[in-house]
């Protein structure tokens, strides 16, 4: 005479899983609450105070001061008259301004 098959019924870690015996491979069905479904993979957030690239006015004055024999003394400068020793956070009119100052040095000094 052949038996019926046998169904069980369990929980694990809260959720129910419903394990299904017949007489041959054993099946298993697992479901999970509508507030435990997982997840979509997101793409992290960036941070909000990324520095942009360098602007090409920017790239020329850092390529001046590369040339300096002494940069401290045009940093010197720039904390002095604009509050900070940073190219990237001057504005257009600081940035002609420490151009004309480190061109000036560069000239006294014979270029490099």
């Amino acid at each position: 005479m052949a038996e019926s098959p046998t169904i069980q019924v369990d929980t694990v870690n809260g959720q129910a899983a419903h394990i299904i015996h017949n007489h041959g491979p054993v099946y298993f069905v697992c479901t999970l609450p509508a507030e435990q479904s997982p997840q979509p993979m997101t793409r992290p957030e960036r941070r909000a105070k990324t520095r942009p690239s360098p602007k090409s006015d920017q790239s020329q004055v850092l390529a001046l001061m590369d040339q300096l024999l002494d940069r401290i003394a045009v940093l010197d400068f720039m904390e002095r008259e604009f509050d900070t020793r940073m190219v990237v956070e001057l504005d257009s009119r600081e940035l002609f301004r420490l151009r004309r100052y480190v061109e000036v040095i560069l000239a006294g000094q014979g270029g490099k």
